[in-house]
């Protein structure tokens, strides 16, 4: 009776552990911590000068984002 759900009650796309879900998730997972480890390595020494360049420089950096965002959304 237990033939859809598995062992362990995951959903039936991921019972095979190899399936094409579970690789995109890693290969999205990975591209997004990359994406943060170079937006630190090359944005952190600015936040780190005075408080309002670091103003300025988030401010550039939360309107870079919404745009990217509105981008993808339309």
């Amino acid at each position: 009776m237990n033939t859809m759900q598995g062992d362990k009650g995951l959903p039936p796309l991921f019972n095979k552990p190899l399936s094409s879900i579970y690789w995109l998730s890693i290969i999205i997972t990975v591209s997004v911590a990359i994406r943060m480890g170079v937006f630190l390595i090359l944005y952190l020494p600015n936040f780190v000068k005075t408080k309002s360049e670091g103003l300025i420089i988030q401010r550039d950096i939360t309107a870079f984002i919404t745009n990217r965002l509105k981008l993808k959304v339309n």
